[in-house]
């Protein structure tokens, strides 16, 4: 294969056409750094990375100053020597969100340029393992948007085909969020199959609160029996917005857990008894 002769680099902005946000974030604008990069002998392959807003420019410094440099001269059928090359190349940096964006746009437009020349997919260049892949939908589900929006995103993601919908959470309190779930519920999972997941892109809260809320949702589909013991132990405050403990709860769970092991003992040394007896016997 002829080797790489020129990089080009650029960025586009992409204003949002609707407005995106979740509980950390909003969508200002996507900065979109474009890497295209042509051989000796006009073969070309274009790729690209995104932000939502900021680090773009940072982007587009690190692919021009460090990494196309170091692409000049290479061998483009060589996807992983050069992107192990790049990795190493930028070892003091790596792993971090610029430096990952980077040397996605790099790797993608080589995987292009690839594809291109052979007439074939990428799922056929890459190994073929599989003609299809599942796939759900992020357009949705945002924080902003009203429970009544999101049962008509969750409707029609099903007519179009995903097989997941996500929605975002991170509302004041814990109850918004599981109303939130529980309202797309129903829509998702009625009707013939195929049936699609509801998943959660979760921000802003505190893990046990998030799976207490996630189980508690579920309608308990999900979640195990440790779960379903907290879920007895603790109970939603709406005051403080977190599950909290309820001390009946867990003197009764406690109650029956020491009457239970007690009991399991109370056998054991009565069987041992019995057993003793009658080799004496």
């Amino acid at each position: 294969m002829s080797a790489i002769d020129r990089i080009e680099i650029f960025q586009v902005d992409l204003a949002p056409k609707v407005v995106r946000t979740d509980a950390i974030q909003s969508f200002v604008r996507q900065e979109t750094p474009i890497v295209r990069i042509t051989c000796g002998d006009g073969g070309q392959g274009i790729g690209y990375t995104y932000t939502i807003g900021t680090g773009g420019s940072s982007v587009v410094a690190l692919l021009r100053d460090h990494l196309a440099p170091r692409l000049i001269g290479r061998d483009a059928s060589e996807v992983e020597a050069i992107w192990k090359d790049l990795f190493f190349h930028t070892h003091a940096t790596a792993v971090g969100a610029i430096t990952s964006l980077s040397l996605a746009a790099i790797d993608t437009a080589l995987w292009d340029l690839k594809c291109r020349r052979a007439g074939e997919p990428l799922w056929r260049a890459a190994g073929g393992a599989q003609s299809r892949v599942p796939v759900y939908t992020t357009e949705g589900g945002w924080l902003h948007h009203s429970e009544h929006q999101l049962v008509d995103e969750a409707v029609a993601a099903k007519a179009q085909g995903f097989r997941g919908a996500k929605m975002k959470i991170g509302k004041p309190t814990i109850a918004e969020d599981v109303r939130r779930l529980d309202q797309v519920a129903d829509p998702l999972l009625a009707g013939a199959p195929p049936r699609i997941r509801r998943l959660a892109d979760v921000l802003l809260r505190q893990r046990v609160d998030v799976r207490l809320g996630l189980v508690e949702a579920s309608r308990n589909k999900i979640g195990n029996a440790v779960d379903q013991i907290l879920l007895f132990c603790y109970h939603y405050d709406p005051a403080t917005g977190k599950y909290g403990a309820v001390v009946m709860n867990i003197v009764r769970f406690a109650g029956a857990s020491f009457t239970l092991v007690c009991g399991v003992f109370l056998f054991i040394f009565m069987r041992r008894d019995v057993r003793r007896d009658r080799r004496v016997g």
